[in-house]
């Protein structure tokens, strides 16, 4: 929870202060350079060549697509160490996810409710260290978008996330995210 929600979203959009969303969306598929290196390092996992040059193509490709876009923003570089930081993170809390859906037999329901609220006590304690307001406006032009953005966007989908990994492995359910 620290690890994905908390720390990766978060510093995802701190990087969209000082990059455009679009390349940001090509460094995102660097999660599965992190992840591929994660499972070497730590489960001694082989390096498939198939995955790496995937991975290699889909960054690359993006990259192409999208560098003019980089030159004309200030303070890129920043946006671009904490999108890659933000992925590191990322990848660190799928490999996490799926090796606690191994070892304990988890549903994804349940690992992501136990990572939101972790996330959200981790947030909580940001906000009052930082003397940030936890207020809400209450208006339904708020609380709509809020309410699609919370459920659909960020549970359900973090949940479809969570199950690709139990029944894929992370490496091959990042690529089904970049789709």
């Amino acid at each position: 929870g620290i690890s994905y929600y908390f720390l990766g979203i978060w510093l995802t959009y701190e990087a969209t202060y000082y990059i455009p969303s679009a390349f940001l969306a090509c460094l995102s598929t660097t999660a599965i350079f992190f992840t591929l290196l994660i499972k070497k390092i730590f489960w001694q996992q082989p390096l498939l060549k198939v995955m790496i040059l995937g991975a290699l193509i889909s960054t690359l490709g993006l990259t192409i697509f999208f560098f003019d876009q980089l030159s004309s923003q200030e303070g890129a570089s920043k946006g671009v160490a904490l999108a890659l930081l933000s992925f590191f993170l990322i990848a660190v809390g799928s490999v996490i996810t799926e090796r606690v859906n191994q070892k304990y037999q988890m549903s994804s329901i349940k690992i992501n409710k136990i990572a939101i609220f972790t996330a959200c006590i981790a947030f909580m304690i940001t906000c009052v260290y930082q003397k940030q307001s936890l207020s809400v406006p209450l208006s339904v032009e708020f609380l709509l978008p809020l309410f699609y953005l919370g459920i659909v966007c960020s549970a359900l989908a973090f949940v479809l996330f969570t199950s690709m990994v139990s029944r894929m492995g992370t490496e091959y359910a990042q690529y089904v995210v970049f789709i």
